[in-house]
């Protein structure tokens, strides 16, 4: 009873914001990519034998897969991002990618970069999990940078051309 009485009287003179539970501590980005990567190197997937199976359920056997071969059975989150067909698209033109592979004792990372060669996708980690998709990512960090110009140094440059 005390306990509660105490409780509402925080509650009654304290903003809600001071009772909210605490942020968790957000982690670098890149030390969470590095956790990820050490543990797609050191994951290893026992038996692989895919025979023309759909790129979906070859990621799913990977996830299902890391989940069986890691101590704390967490696992890799790996993502599929495929582009959706388009409406005007004909079924002909829209083959399902599948994959062919027979692997033995092979670390997770080595068995996704196999997926993704194999289907022509393109594969990179990120903080939480490995994207898999069809674009291609810049590596490294992208900087915009703005050059002060003399007025006119195009029109000079112009009209030395003509």
């Amino acid at each position: 009873m005390a306990r509660m009485l105490l409780l509402f009287l925080i509650a009654a003179f304290f903003p809600c914001s001071l009772l909210a539970r605490p942020t968790p501590l957000r982690t670098d980005s890149r030390e969470a990519r590095a956790i990820i990567r050490e543990k797609l190197e050191s994951l290893r997937i026992q038996r692989i034998e895919f025979d023309k199976t759909p790129v979906e359920s070859a990621i799913a056997f990977l996830v299902e897969e890391s989940r069986a071969a890691d101590p704390a059975r967490e696992g890799v989150n790996i993502v599929l991002v495929l582009p959706r067909p388009s409406a005007g698209a004909e079924k002909a033109d829209e083959t399902p990618r599948t994959v062919t592979l027979n692997l033995r004792n092979v670390p997770l990372l080595s068995a996704i970069r196999f997926v993704t060669q194999v289907t022509g996708l393109q594969y990179h980690i990120e903080a939480g999990a490995v994207i898999i998709n069809t674009e291609v990512k810049p590596n490294g960090r992208l900087e915009t940078r703005t050059f002060s110009v003399a007025p006119g140094l195009f029109n000079s440059l112009r009209s030395k051309t003509d």
